[in-house]
């Protein structure tokens, strides 16, 4: 089962950083069990949160690549503060070093500038869901799904010229426009 713990990505600085963010809510399944009466995030989780941010940072670096990145090690785990809901993490995920196919990490979450955890990581390049038995149209519609997430989450538009395509209109301003959603109220 996979849960998103990434909300927004806010910036990404290929092969670099990443700054990404999430919300938490009462709503949140977790905060019934951890802990009743008193609910707060488990420091696994904001691990995971940054796992899945480095995770995002890859991917765009290497443009969406026939592969994915697993957790391989983490280590220094460290907790400060309790994180509640109704509190806004802010995740900073900093690349430390790339030996491909390991990618180590260093990424440390914040709530109103005060830490509350920081944590060392390893990625390793995953190419075992790829091989055997995976079509060429299912790899292309694996990859089109993590482009969409990552437009969603990063809310970065696609090129004007891809849209129009997409919907396969010409590149006029009038279909541009419309591919877009935006309304000149007539006029071309």
């Amino acid at each position: 089962m996979f849960v998103s713990l990434i909300d927004r990505i806010l910036g990404v600085e290929p092969l670099k950083e990443v700054r990404a963010v999430k919300s938490l809510s009462f709503r949140e399944n977790y905060f019934r069990d951890h802990f009743p009466g008193f609910p707060i995030m488990p420091g696994a989780l904001q691990v995971e949160a940054m796992i899945q941010a480095a995770q995002w940072l890859l991917r765009k670096s290497f443009d969406f690549p026939r592969v994915d990145f697993s957790a391989c090690s983490i280590s220094n785990a460290r907790y400060t503060k309790y994180v509640r809901p109704g509190d806004q993490l802010n995740l900073k995920v900093v690349l430390t070093k790339n030996e491909d196919p390991v990618f180590s990490f260093r990424g440390s979450c914040e709530v109103c500038g005060v830490r509350t955890a920081a944590v060392q990581f390893d990625l390793v390049t995953y190419e075992a869901l790829w091989q055997g038995g995976l079509s060429e149209e299912r790899a292309a519609e694996l990859i089109r799904q993590q482009r969409d997430a990552y437009q969603r989450l990063s809310r970065e538009r696609a090129p004007a010229y891809e849209l129009a395509q997409v919907r396969g209109a010409s590149t006029s301003r009038t279909s541009l426009s419309s591919a877009v959603g935006i309304d000149h109220g007539g006029r071309a």
